[in-house]
């Protein structure tokens, strides 16, 4: 969680040293342990230390070697491998940093050296001989990479605030991440809110020289690889050494290291695989973060929290749920935040509660974990297309009794529906009144707004891919693994959480574990009627059955009414009626008001996200004083 920002003057310009330290000022709680910079010429680089690893301590970042420099924000996984590769010599007490692998690995494979690297990682490499500047984001996009490319100058950062410091910056809202925004739709993972300012999407590299740039991938899934095992305890054991590896690169740390335990399947799965580790290398006992909603008790998961607990090695700590004070965005929107932060409050309080923790610097979630074991529904699509029509109704009928969900609906919705042509649904959305809207989350945007933009032909361009109707189990897992939403979700966690000098990490977000899912046959997902059957089976004996065996997920949507009905009825009131002259363009407002006034009736009938969603966008507006 460190940070990182740059100049790279295309009309050979000298970078000034003060342009670069403005930009680290910008974003000072990412670098707590020490700023320095670095200027060759029409180059600067800048580079904000947090203290994560024992490794991190022998960092000198920027760091110049023979006409390289480099700048990075990284964590790289494989440095063994790495370091044996290139025959990097050790210091004298046996160390080596992050950022001399990746130099090493730069100067020997160039623009291949991205594709090499197995970590968490955003970095820039000054090339002096190459007279280039070349950039790289990890697959995953775990760490951020947002730059601002013109005829004259290169700059990028960490954070958005650093770029618009810059002078020929430009400061102007973007309107069509707005309207992507209103309809949840992530799919480009380069647009931000500001003209002029871009994202580098996971998994590429860029490289810009005095007349040209080049954008190219490094690391992608591969929807066609396919991995075949002899039995079902072989496909177990390799899932868990991946994971387990996956868990212990992260459990690196100088830091105790906190993990969320939310009692859900991936965080206790993450939770007890750590605990092990430690145990196993003499440390611990893991120290966990949990939430309790004693107010809303049908949030509260402690019955299976306590059954992990339990198994022992956890000093757990918790934190009300419930309680007051759950708007902290609401209030500060403009001050700490380079976009509109929309995750769940929960999350919000966690991430403050870890960094209130004694020297804890690290934390480990389950982020994800849903989309890269799968719950494996696509097995019915292939069913049905195979004409294997008893055992489609063999398995649907077992998932149905185990979810407690309608076999008709859910025979509908995960094995008919994703096969539908696009124009039957165009004709089902017609007659249910939804009109031309292919989108779902359609009701709040303000409709000339949509049209002025061009957003369904934007949207049919972004997602036309997605709306073709699914041939098989393993189409629809690499849809939902490189859906832009995760990375979104991923990015604003990073940024909450670097305000808390917390350095999150993902296990269930490791390339190698979401190849290996990727590819496995999707009777290893779904078998009956188990969804995300191989974690289950995988984690026998490291999680409590209850856990292992639940099917059942929680719903904090509960928790979400009680506070918006009662202990902060008037702030959100203020956010989604008092902040209509800053989203009036956008927003319908008449829809806004209804929708709210429903909700304050009937809460659970409601999508309260989606009212969440404009309050936020509004108060983000309204403090930061964004236009067009």
């Amino acid at each position: 969680m460190s940070g990182i920002a740059g100049i790279f003057f295309r009309d050979n310009r000298p970078v000034n040293g003060s342009s670069i330290r403005t930009m680290l000022g910008t974003m000072e709680h990412r670098g707590p342990d020490r700023q320095a910079t670095w200027t060759g010429g029409s180059a600067g680089l800048g580079h904000l230390m947090f203290y994560t690893t024992a490794e991190s301590f022998h960092e000198t970042l920027p760091l110049f070697h023979y006409g390289l420099a480099i700048t990075a924000d990284a964590r790289v996984d494989n440095r063994e491998d790495l370091v044996s590769a290139l025959r990097i010599e050790r210091d004298s007490d046996g160390e080596v940093s992050d950022s001399r692998i990746i130099l090493a690995a730069y100067e020997k494979w160039e623009r291949r050296s991205a594709a090499r690297i197995v970590g968490d990682f955003a970095f820039c490499v000054r090339d002096e001989l190459r007279d280039v500047v070349f950039c790289s984001r990890d697959g995953t996009g775990a760490r951020p990479f947002y730059y601002h490319l013109s005829e004259s100058f290169f700059a990028f950062a960490s954070e958005i605030r650093a770029l618009v410091a810059l002078e020929g910056v430009p400061r102007s809202l973007n309107e069509t991440m707005v309207a992507d925004y209103l309809i949840g739709m992530y799919d480009d993972q380069q647009i931000t809110f500001y003209k002029g300012i871009r994202r580098l999407p996971p998994g590429h590299n860029i490289t810009v020289g005095r007349t040209f740039h080049r954008i190219e991938r490094h690391w992608s899934l591969d929807p066609d690889r396919e991995v075949h095992l002899r039995s079902d305890t072989e496909y177990a054991d390799a899932f868990r050494d991946i994971f387990k590896e996956s868990v212990r690169c992260r459990l690196r740390s100088a830091y105790p290291v906190v993990s969320t335990l939310s009692g859900g399947l991936d965080s206790s799965s993450v939770t007890c695989v750590s605990r092990d580790l430690l145990a196993d290398s003499g440390e611990g006992p893991l120290q966990t973060l949990s939430m309790t909603y004693e107010n809303v008790p049908e949030c509260d998961e402690r019955i299976y929290i306590n059954a992990v607990i339990a198994q022992g090695g956890i000093s757990p700590h918790f934190h009300p749920g419930d309680t007051a004070g759950k708007l902290p965005y609401i209030n500060c929107a403009g001050r700490d935040h380079d976009d509109p932060f929309d995750a769940p409050n929960s999350q919000i309080e966690a991430l403050a509660s870890m960094g209130s923790l004694t020297d804890v610097r690290v934390g480990l979630d389950g982020v994800d974990g849903d989309t890269t074991v799968s719950h494996g529904h696509g097995y019915l699509i292939e069913l049905v297309r195979n004409g294997r029509f008893i055992s489609l109704f063999q398995e649907a009928a077992l998932l149905s009794e185990r979810l407690r969900y309608p076999l008709r609906l859910l025979l509908w919705r995960k094995a008919i529906k994703p096969q539908t042509p696009e124009r039957v649904r165009h004709v089902w959305r017609f007659l249910t009144g939804r009109g031309e809207r292919p989108w779902h989350r359609a009701a709040l945007i303000n409709r000339d707004f949509a049209n002025r933009i061009g957003l369904k032909e934007r949207f049919y361009g972004l997602q036309g891919h997605r709306l073709k109707p699914l041939t098989s189990s393993r189409l629809a897992h690499y849809y939902a693994l490189t859906w832009g939403g995760v990375t979104h979700q991923i990015e604003s966690l990073n940024k909450q959480a670097s305000l808390h000098q917390v350095e999150l990490r993902h296990p269930f977000r490791d390339t190698r574990l979401m190849e290996f899912c990727l590819a496995l046959p999707p009777e290893q997902k779904l078998s009956q009627g188990w969804p995300r059957r191989l974690l289950r089976m995988a984690m026998a004996g490291i999680l409590p059955d209850e856990v292992r065996w639940r099917t059942d997920k929680a719903d904090f949507r509960p928790s979400f009414a009680h506070w918006a009905l009662g202990l902060e009825r008037n702030l959100l009131e203020r956010a989604v009626l008092g902040s209509a002259e800053a989203f009036a363009d956008y927003v319908d407002l008449k829809a806004l008001n209804s929708a709210y006034k429903r909700f304050l009736i009937r809460p659970m009938d409601v999508n309260l996200f989606d009212i969440w969603s404009v309050a936020t966008l509004g108060s983000w507006l309204s403090r930061s004083g964004l236009r067009p």
